[in-house]
């Protein structure tokens, strides 16, 4: 009888409509973690009464949700036709909504209640949208978790799609439990396992805390307007400020953290800042690892530049860059079209498979913007001996969007699946220190300043990495 009172509720559109709502408020800004536990109970009751026109219905669900989901994206209109960053906006929520409908459509074609099976499906669909030279994680259910301290100890061992997984099938029996009533005893006790059981994990297998030995770092944090960066004419002085931001730094033996592509030129190539640099760094047990633009003839890198107490330099080249924003897919038929007047001059080149970069003799893994919310990298990085990472990105083009705050609960996620400390440093912010427990210490955002912290390098690996 409740069944069919609450179903009397539902339209075609309301459940759909309630679920993105309740699964927006899951993710940052909000973080209202607790939701996602029912957040699919209204979309999966709407199934069960209206099972036409499946694909069409996930197509609408999924283009809501990450249309609310990267709104983000709106604000690059200060640096682009609103036209084109609607279309952009409007289409790239589009193309994920694809998913969703084939993933609805699968569901009704198999007529299943079944938890397990739909929790597959849904999971699956989300490891198959992450993949390939579009893929992108970002938006799966698991993400929704990363300020909860009782649940994500479970990422040191299934990962953010096992805890996607484990929240679906939560969602599916609270369906049963409302349909059925024959078996509700035996749901409920279903129900109240799935709630129990990852929080005694939490409490008996989460990552070990350690205490030492540490490495004393700073993040700079130079606040500079995206329109300023861009800005040619104002790059001599961007520059200074940005030298004298690194001179007032007077601890040693530490570690000093830029955000990526701290001034928009070949830094490299000149002569008068890299010597600035170089006098800053000498005579200090000092590193320095911040981002730049970098050019090793023919190719154009978003590179992250390692230089040492010795002046010796390090780099890594971003391996995974971002469609449209570092370089155009299938470039050379745009060009043949007007269109390629709308797109970047020049292309950023994809560096070679990650590798450590060395403080001292103690192995790291660099990672830049994007990369954060694609956790193969960090798995093969923490196989490869690395004992901590920094995420160094510039979410200056996104003003007072969820851009950065959703970046940096990704990165909690890497913290605790590969058992290491991440350095997050951000033009704007959100910078900050994650733990191996995914415990964050971030710093105020969108202020000019420098903050210290101390990390602890650990190599023991995760049953997920």
């Amino acid at each position: 009888m409740a069944y069919k009172n609450l179903l009397k509720l539902l339209t075609p559109i309301s459940g759909l409509l309630l679920s993105c709502l309740l699964l927006l408020l899951c993710f940052p800004p909000f973080n209202l973690y607790g939701l996602a536990f029912i957040s699919l109970v209204p979309i999966l009751l709407q199934i069960q009464k209206y099972p036409s026109h499946p694909f069409w219905k996930g197509l609408c669900f999924g283009t809501l949700f990450f249309g609310g989901f990267n709104a983000w994206i709106i604000p690059l209109k200060a640096f682009a036709p609103i036209f084109h960053i609607v279309l952009l906006w409007t289409s790239y929520s589009l193309i994920l909504g694809i998913w969703y409908g084939l993933l609805f459509w699968l569901i009704v074609r198999f007529k299943t209640q079944h938890p397990l099976l739909i929790a597959s499906l849904w999971t699956l669909m989300e490891i198959l949208k992450s993949l390939g030279q579009f893929g992108n994680p970002s938006g799966s259910i698991g993400y929704t978790q990363a300020y909860n301290l009782l649940w994500n100890p479970l990422l040191n061992s299934i990962g953010t799609f096992g805890l996607s997984f484990i929240i679906i099938t939560l969602n599916a029996y609270c369906v049963l439990f409302i349909i059925s009533s024959k078996k509700r005893t035996q749901h409920t006790v279903i129900i109240g396992l799935l709630i129990i059981l990852p929080f005694l994990y939490g409490l008996f297998f989460s990552n070990p805390l350690r205490t030492s030995p540490s490495i004393p770092i700073t993040i700079v944090q130079p606040n500079i307007p995206q329109k300023d960066k861009l800005n040619q004419n104002k790059q001599p002085q961007l520059q200074k400020e940005l030298l004298t931001q690194l001179s007032s730094i007077t601890s040693t033996n530490n570690l000093i953290v830029l955000p990526e592509t701290v001034l928009t030129r070949f830094n490299l190539q000149i002569p008068s800042f890299m010597s600035a640099i170089h006098s800053i760094l000498k005579n200090t047990p000092n590193h320095l690892i911040w981002g730049s633009s970098s050019y090793t003839p023919p190719n154009t890198y978003n590179s992250i530049i390692h230089i040492s107490p010795d002046l010796t330099q390090q780099r890594y080249h971003k391996s995974q860059l971002m469609p449209f924003g570092e370089y155009t897919p299938y470039r050379k038929w745009i060009e043949q079209t007007p269109l390629i007047n709308q797109f970047l001059p020049h292309d950023f080149n994809n560096g070679p498979v990650p590798a450590p970069l060395y403080v001292n003799q103690t192995a790291y893994g660099a990672t830049i913007c994007l990369e954060g919310i694609y956790s193969q990298i960090y798995r093969k990085l923490a196989k490869k001996k690395s004992e901590f990472f920094i995420l160094a990105s510039n979410s200056a083009w996104f003003f007072d969007s969820s851009a950065a705050k959703k970046l940096f609960a990704i990165a909690i996620h890497r913290a605790i699946e590969t058992n290491r400390y991440i350095i997050c440093a951000s033009n704007t912010g959100q910078s900050g220190i994650i733990t191996n427990q995914g415990k964050p210490f971030t710093f105020p955002m969108h202020q000019k300043n420098s903050f210290s912290g101390t990390i602890i390098p650990i190599k023991q690996i995760t049953p997920y990495t």
